[in-house]
């Protein structure tokens, strides 16, 4: 039985990747503070996985663990953008210091696969879609500028022939994504305001595009990276999306259809936010020749789930 560590095992996209691996009868260890869990520790307990309730910055803790591991999937992490822009010094020692620490507890212990988590946001302001991994911008804020320091330093121990992928994910959304999650909670909160008949709030035009893409088919991604052969990636960074852009009046506009919600749809709007990016849409070319993988679920479906369970 293979035996996997999560770092960050208690939030979103993380406790889907946990559930995920159970029902493929995975040894599953999660490594979280539980600082800003999506779900507690009496649920993951509940489901048979081994916890270690630890910082990533933790060193000390960190350097004591001798567990034989046979992958380590990093989402642990400081994930807001507006957060990174108010405390640039705590997002770098959560994303750089702290994924330094996984990366050694990753060599000390002999670990064979690492699948870190990385963002599209590392595109910056990138004016040409949909974008491909070797395209570049203006970063617009330390979180992106955090996650590529991270890429750079897996890119390098790739080269030295070691199983290291970087997952460039565009905007995931699903099941266990809290209201009030620094992880772009865009979705629920439009599912949770609409389906009460109140008017969302749109920052900017709401013409903004973005590639929303369903975390069960990023938790299915992440444990077959961390269980299944390789077939000879040709790279170590690959975009996770679904390669369709859909504006965010759509989406809102799109919610509220399907919540049947009497009232008409005339949302708010405010003013850009510091740090939002305009367009982004992922070319998923790369993923798909190299590593099999596409995504299965569309939108529109994603949506109906989420806002039948969000109804009972």
């Amino acid at each position: 039985m293979k035996h996997i560590l999560i770092t960050g095992g208690a939030g979103f996209i993380g406790s889907n990747t946990v559930q995920y691996a159970l029902k493929l009868g995975l040894k599953v260890t999660v490594l979280d503070s539980f600082e800003n869990a999506a779900v507690s520790r009496d649920f993951l307990e509940k489901l048979g996985v081994y916890i270690l309730e630890i910082d990533i910055q933790d060193r000390q803790s960190l350097e004591q663990l001798n567990d034989e591991f046979d992958a380590i999937i990093h989402l642990a992490a400081q994930v807001s953008v507006p957060k990174s822009i108010q405390d640039p010094l705590r997002n770098q020692a959560v994303n750089v210091d702290g994924t330094e620490q996984v990366l050694q507890l990753a060599q000390r212990n002999d670990v064979k696969r690492f699948i870190f988590a990385s963002s599209s946001a590392v595109y910056g302001d990138c004016k040409t879609m949909p974008l491909e991994e070797g395209y570049s911008g203006e970063l617009q804020s330390p979180y992106a500028q955090s996650k590529l320091d991270i890429e750079r330093k897996i890119d390098a121990k790739f080269q030295e022939g070691c199983e290291f992928v970087s997952l460039r994910f565009f905007n995931v959304y699903g099941p266990n994504q809290r209201l009030d999650s620094n992880y772009g909670a865009v979705v629920p909160i439009f599912i949770d305001l609409l389906s009460r008949g109140i008017q969302p709030t749109i920052y900017g035009t709401g013409q903004q595009s973005r590639d929303f893409v369903h975390v069960h088919d990023v938790a299915r991604l992440l444990v077959d990276l961390a269980t299944n052969e390789w077939p000879n990636p040709s790279q170590s960074i690959y975009n996770v999306g679904t390669g369709k852009a859909v504006t965010v009046i759509e989406l809102a506009s799109q919610i509220h259809k399907l919540t049947g919600s009497g009232s008409s749809f005339e949302p708010v709007f405010q003013s850009e936010r510091e740090g939002d990016i305009e367009r982004s849409v992922a070319s998923i070319v790369a993923i798909e020749n190299d590593l099999g993988w596409k995504p299965e679920i569309q939108l529109e479906e994603g949506l109906k789930k989420l806002i039948e369970v969000d109804a009972s």
